[in-house]
């Protein structure tokens, strides 16, 4: 569009609308119309100006009938930008057949000049017309016409200034009543919806439909709208709600993701791509305008339908286009104002106190507070007219920590939060323990200009974890002190029992940490049919609440304890087991030692009835050899075989006799007092006892034992059972051996000195392992096969040396092992 068709665009519509003589004319073009017929003689004159839709007529004084054939002459004149005479337009070659020429009457002259604007740019034509002929104009007169084209063209330009002086009064209206309604309305969607109607009916829109753009979708979500007529019916807002609207199927979604108004002049034409615009058809909607704009992180867009295409529809989108400029700010205000209110009703309603203060840090008394909600009232005492413009410090005491103090302000000088626990003191003087949360506000500059402050009070708290943690450390103190560990197993994932919890002791019991417990290393220390045996006791807990299981336990190279483990669920999902493990290995080697004098006490009654039955078969036979024997001799010419023969069944009689009359004693009670003891005698009842044995394994038992030896304190059976033990054990490890030596000698020797009487058994049966030396006393120790030994051997000897006064250790050196027996001598 050119410089012209700018201008005359901007004229009354009245002006370039005009039909009919001196229909819709401005006086002043009337006049100079009326004194260019007079100045020529004509019965016609016609100011022809160009509009937005070609050349229309803007003035004509006289009859005359505006034909295609006068507009075309009249656009020549414009566009030559010079006048224009034709004294007969029937001489003319272009016009004498044309019908405007040829009727009767019929146009015969033509003069025209063009109306130029100050610029010299052409903007339409003035011209005079008649039937008649006329003679070629003066050039004085050609020159009036010229300047009535200049009265005109300034005519026009005052019409113009006026037209714009009011368009502007009317826009500024306009604007003034979209900003007080926005401003008026009660919330932001109010202001969206005020402003909209009013801009609607300004321009003559059927409706003004309010969009947002769904940042998470990508799609327009219509927020409301209003409009007349039937789009005042709501169920035309609800369909619109129910569809889908992208970018690629609604210009509105389109206008409002590339931030550009969009224009849709022939809805009915556009409707098969658009459903929203088909919608919109079917109520009579011809045309739509979308007219984005942006409100702080929101992209929103008025759209516009008018039921007929406006003829002044590009100036009705830049009117949408101004006005959502004009609104931005003070929708943007709004947002600003309910995003104040909803922060202080949140605040408001807020459990914690909430401090904002000033960011003066260097002031006398510090900070100012400039706010604090109401519960600051109920949790400080003190009311909020009282804080303002005081200092924070008024909350603090002689109790408060002065590090965290400065901690805080360490903090708040480097510009960043700060959490911090706090004691704090009420109006009253009461103390409470208080969690800050001090965060520094910072402008666009990023200048810090406040301070805001959440309180909140942890005195409850602290009180509940004081007690907790009192609870926590009674019951740790409970848990050491008791005999045993506590563990807590819980299931996994897969149901299998872990431990979750193991109490310090713990370690001392079964030589693993409580972290190595609780990292799944139990079983280096718990053998698999043990372990097995554990996890049955676990799931039958479960099921029934408590139960027991007893197990070994204990690293392979170190002393092998046996277990008691009592457990017991917690809550009602058994999911959680607590056991109680204690150490019964004494308690079980006692019991064991129980039962063993039992047997031998069993033994010692049964051996007293035997040697009755026995030594009374056993006399007779020594009986009836001898007197065979004195027989013999009395009998002259006696074989001598059979006198030898004699002889040997009275001596094994007599050895029969003995060991039973031993057995009888060796299986008495040995309790009691301690006596002195000859220790010759014990060590001869040993070797007497395991004559047998010693025999069957090609085991020479070598004896060094004085008899000038004094005797010791103690008691003659156990110390006995303790040398046999002692015997009994070095003939199994020469049996153990894969290559046992030729010569098997187990030496017991004897010393008196100081006071003690130093018993030593030695044997060179391979010695023990430098590894589990240390743990050969302790009770169910052993190295022999399952099911060949009980491991509680050595610990009862052990307790029998320790009863009697006396101790007993153990060496081995290159193959040799000798056990060494400290007893007192017999007073």
């Amino acid at each position: 569009m050119d410089t012209g068709q700018m201008e005359v665009a901007r004229l009354p519509a009245e002006l370039t609308r005009g039909t009919g003589p001196g229909a819709g004319a401005d006086p002043g073009v009337s006049r100079a119309l009326r004194y260019a017929c007079r100045l020529f003689g004509t019965s016609a004159a016609a100011v022809r100006l160009v509009g937005q839709d070609g050349l229309d007529l803007a003035g004509v004084v006289g009859a005359v009938d505006w034909t295609e054939a006068v507009a075309k002459l009249c656009d020549q004149v414009r566009r030559q930008g010079r006048s224009l005479v034709i004294p007969d337009l029937r001489q003319a070659a272009r016009f004498a057949d044309h019908p405007v020429v040829t009727a009767s009457p019929g146009l015969r002259f033509y003069a025209g000049t063009p109306i130029l604007d100050p610029c010299g740019t052409p903007l339409g034509t003035l011209c005079v017309m008649d039937h008649t002929p006329r003679p070629v104009p003066s050039a004085a007169d050609l020159a009036m016409l010229e300047d009535l084209a200049l009265s005109v063209q300034g005519r026009l330009e005052q019409l113009d200034n006026a037209v714009r002086i009011d368009a502007m009064a009317r826009r500024a209206a306009l604007m003034e009543r979209l900003l007080t309604l926005a401003a008026e309305a009660p919330d932001f969607i109010g202001a969206l919806r005020a402003a909209g109607g009013a801009l609607c009916q300004s321009i003559g829109g059927t409706f003004c439909h309010v969009w947002r753009l769904n940042a998470a979708t990508g799609q327009a979500d219509l927020i409301d709208g209003t409009g007349f007529g039937a789009f005042q019916n709501p169920e035309f807002l609800s369909r619109l709600r129910r569809l889908t609207l992208t970018p690629e199927n609604s210009p509105v979604c389109r206008a409002l993701v590339t931030g550009r108004q969009s224009v849709v002049p022939d809805l009915e034409a556009e409707g098969a791509r658009f459903p929203a615009v088909a919608l919109a058809a079917r109520y009579a909607v011809a045309t739509l305008v979308a007219t984005p704009f942006s409100v702080g992180e929101d992209r929103c867009a008025f759209s516009v339908g008018f039921a007929e295409r406006p003829v002044d529809l590009a100036a009705k989108a830049a009117l949408l286009s101004d006005a959502t400029l004009a609104l931005r700010p003070l929708l943007r205000r709004r947002i600003d104002e309910a995003s104040v209110a909803l922060f202080r009703r949140a605040v408001e309603a807020s459990n914690d106190v909430v401090l904002i203060t000033d960011a003066v840090l260097d002031a006398p008394d510090g900070p100012r507070i400039l706010y604090m909600n109401q519960i600051g009232e109920r949790e400080t005492g003190y009311e909020v007219a009282e804080v303002i413009g005081r200092t924070p410090r008024i909350f603090q005491g002689t109790g408060t920590a002065q590090a965290a103090l400065a901690s805080i302000r360490a903090a708040l000088e480097a510009r960043r939060p700060v959490r911090q626990e706090l004691l704090n003191y009420r109006r009253d003087g009461t103390p409470m323990t208080v969690e800050l949360d001090i965060a520094p506000v910072m402008d666009e500059a990023g200048h810090c200009t406040h301070y805001v402050s959440v309180q909140r009070d942890i005195s409850a708290r602290k009180a509940a974890e004081r007690q907790r943690l009192e609870a926590a450390q009674e019951l740790e103190t409970l848990i050491r002190a008791m005999p045993g560990a506590v563990i807590r197993f819980r299931r996994d994932a897969a149901g299998a029992w872990m431990p979750s919890y193991a109490s310090p002791s713990v370690q001392a019991l079964i030589g693993l940490a409580p972290a190595d417990l609780l990292a799944g290393r139990l079983p280096d220390c718990v053998s698999e049919a043990d372990l097995a045996a554990l996890h049955q006791a676990l799931d039958l807990a479960g099921v029934e609440g408590e139960g027991s299981v007893e197990f070994g336990c204990g690293q392979p190279d170190g002393p092998r304890r046996l277990i008691l483990g009592q457990l017991r669920a917690t809550g009602t999902g058994a999911g959680e087991i607590i056991m109680s493990w204690t150490d019964i290995t004494g308690t079980r080697a006692m019991a064991l030692q129980l039962a063993q004098s039992a047997k031998l006490a069993q033994l010692g009654e049964l051996a007293t009835g035997m040697a009755h039955e026995l030594n009374q078969p056993l006399a007779g036979i020594s009986l009836a050899a001898e007197n065979a024997l004195r027989a013999l001799s009395a009998a002259p010419g006696a074989p001598p075989r059979v006198r030898q023969k004699l002889d040997l069944i009275i001596d094994l009689a007599t050895r029969a006799s003995a060991v039973i009359d031993h057995m009888r004693v060796f299986g008495r009670n040995g309790s009691g007092p301690r006596r002195p003891v000859a220790l010759s005698g014990v060590v001869a009842g040993a070797a007497q006892l395991l004559q047998g044995k010693l025999a069957g394994q090609g085991v020479h038992l070598v004896t060094d034992i004085a008899e000038a030896l004094p005797p010791v304190l103690g008691k003659a059976v156990p110390l006995e059972q303790v040398l046999i033990n002692l015997i009994v054990n070095a003939c199994d490890a020469y049996r153990a051996m894969p290559a046992p030596p030729p010569q098997r000698t187990i030496r017991i020797a004897a010393v008196a000195r100081c006071g003690r009487m130093r018993i030593t058994v030695a044997d060179q049966a391979g010695g023990i392992a430098a590894k589990i030396l240390p743990h050969i006393f302790d009770p169910f120790f052993t190295t022999k096969p399952e099911g060949t030994g009980t491991g509680l051997g050595l610990s009862i000897s052990s307790s029998i040396i320790t009863e009697m006064g006396g101790t007993i250790d153990v060496e081995t050196r290159d193959g040799a092992t000798t056990f060494s027996i400290l007893l007192p001598l017999a007073a």
